[in-house]
């Protein structure tokens, strides 16, 4: 029997809201890491890392290994729309009809009991970078232009616990707005198939700024006029090829990265807000929009500009 089965004392107390919150998000936190769905997602994630050694293109690896971890950021997502759902299918076993805790207070819990799904995210992230350092790094540019060691940095890292927030977020705002939770985690993968799976499609300026998957390293045109004999020292460069024209040069820029995951934590915020509601709801989902807004703005003024422009 939980604290949440039985009627709770002193319930308008400060203290007694903090006790309620603590065992109903015990409880979603258990739940959480036995989930189907979070651990399927993870399935998922290695294997397109197990396919890192396929990619037969310059960044290729480089990329995929970024955009793999959209299958965890899905499970953890249907985790947490059927999570958020619980008071619309019904009586949620874990809460008795006597415990005082309004829908506010339990979505509150429910996103605090989601914390197992970031938690991996965030070890994800961490074996990744342990990993490829060890295995030696990426190919990334061609010919006498190329290298390869290329690894993520922590900066680029941070994107993958940062979706798996928002993920989470969104999936249980989601899940709390709509009865219709089989048909959310449909668009819930629809969505992680335009915007993760085929990340590479919103790789163009301005979408890379406010995509969800942002990958690196990103291209800049030199333009038909640059001669190979003037590169620099250091740079990584491209070729033409049946899609581009001219030579590029290949740049892991880490600063773009660290605001975009920025960017994804205030979007993370902002739907935890409107998952949560009422006054609390509506300060987190204000500081959200201004988090990613920020993201936003420095994206864009950090970001390199082609040198053919």
């Amino acid at each position: 029997m939980t604290a949440l089965t039985r009627p709770v004392a002193r319930a308008g107390t400060k203290d007694g809201r903090w006790r309620r919150l603590r065992a109903l998000a015990a409880v979603e936190a258990r739940r959480t890491a036995r989930s189907t769905w979070l651990w399927t997602g993870a399935a998922g994630t290695l294997a397109m890392l197990s396919l890192l050694g396929d990619a037969d293109y310059q960044s290729g690896s480089y990329t995929l290994a970024t955009a793999g971890f959209t299958a965890l950021a899905l499970g953890v997502f249907v985790h947490a729309v059927h999570s958020g759902g619980r008071d619309r299918a019904g009586v949620d076993e874990a809460v008795a009809p006597a415990a005082v805790m309004d829908g506010d207070e339990r979505a509150t819990a429910r996103l605090l009991g989601l914390w197992p799904g970031a938690a991996i995210g965030l070890l994800a992230a961490l074996v990744l970078g342990v990993g490829e350092r060890i295995e030696g790094g990426y190919w990334v540019g061609e010919s006498l232009w190329r290298t390869d060691a290329q690894v993520h940095s922590v900066l680029e890292l941070s994107q993958i616990p940062a979706l798996v927030a928002f993920a989470a977020a969104a999936g249980l705002a989601a899940g709390r707005a709509s009865r219709r939770r089989g048909l959310v985690s449909v668009l819930g993968a629809v969505a992680a198939a335009a915007l993760g799976f085929t990340s590479w499609a919103w790789q163009w300026v301005p979408a890379r700024y406010v995509t969800l998957v942002q990958t690196q390293p990103i291209e800049l045109d030199l333009g038909p006029g640059f001669a190979l004999s003037d590169t620099p020292d250091g740079w990584l460069l491209a070729g033409p090829n049946e899609f581009e024209s001219s030579w590029r040069r290949v740049v892991v820029h880490e600063a773009m990265a660290g605001w975009h995951s920025v960017y994804l934590i205030g979007l993370a915020v902002l739907l935890a807000g409107l998952a949560v509601r009422g006054r609390a709801g509506a300060r987190l989902a204000l500081a959200g929009v201004l988090v990613a807004v920020t993201g936003v703005v420095a994206q864009v003024l950090v970001a390199p500009a082609s040198p053919a422009v």
